[in-house]
C-alpha cells in the first residue's frame, strides 16, 4: 500500500478500495488515462507484470524502504509497453512476467503531464500535495479529473473555493 499512497499523494486520486474478494481487480486507480496499477518492490530492478494479468492502462513502478516506511514513485510505462517484453520467470519462483528494467521506464514528469491536476486560474499542471476539487463528468473535457491552483497562483492570491 506504501506505493498506492505515494501515488495518491502526488497526483490526488483516491485508492481502489473495492475490496473485491481476489484482491482490487488488476488496477489501483480509475484515472481519465485509464486504470493504473503501481507495482512496489524492495528491489525495484523491473517493473513487473504478470502474463496473463495485464488489466491496467498504466503500471508505475516504486521503491519501498523499510528504513523508512514509505515508497517513491520511480518511473511508469504503458500496458502496450509492458506487453511489448516478452514473458520470462524473472524471481526463480515459476511466475512468467514481462519485465521492463527500471532505467528504461518513461519518466515521472511525463506522467505529471498527463495526470496532474489543472490549475482553476491558469490551466497549469498542478502535481503533489495541494488542494484539489473533482471536476466530475467534464475530466475528459479537460484533460484533468481535477482542479487545483498552482504555486504561482496561489502567491498572487487565488484560492481554490469548494462548490
Amino acid at each position: 500500500m506504501a506505493g498506492e499512497r505515494s501515488f495518491s499523494a502526488r497526483y490526488g486520486y483516491p485508492i481502489n478500495d473495492l475490496g473485491l474478494p481476489g484482491g482490487d481487480g488488476g488496477f489501483d486507480f480509475g484515472t481519465w488515462l485509464g486504470a493504473v496499477d503501481v507495482k512496489t518492490y524492495r528491489r525495484p530492478a523491473h517493473l513487473l507484470v504478470e502474463a496473463g494479468k495485464s488489466s491496467a492502462t498504466v503500471y508505475v513502478l516504486a521503491w519501498y524502504d523499510d528504513t523508512v516506511g514509505t515508497a517513491s514513485l520511480l518511473g511508469w510505462a504503458t500496458r502496450e509497453e509492458a506487453l511489448a517484453a516478452s514473458p520470462r520467470d524473472v524471481g526463480g519462483f515459476g511466475v512468467r512476467s514481462h519485465a521492463i528494467p527500471a532505467a528504461r521506464l518513461r519518466s515521472l514528469a511525463s506522467l505529471d503531464a498527463r495526470l496532474g491536476a489543472r490549475c482553476a486560474a491558469c490551466d497549469a499542471r498542478v502535481v503533489g500535495p495541494t488542494p484539489r476539487r473533482s471536476v466530475g463528468t467534464d475530466a475528459r473535457r479537460l484533460g484533468a479529473d481535477f482542479l487545483a491552483i498552482c504555486p504561482d497562483c496561489a502567491m498572487v492570491g487565488f484560492e481554490l473555493i469548494e462548490t
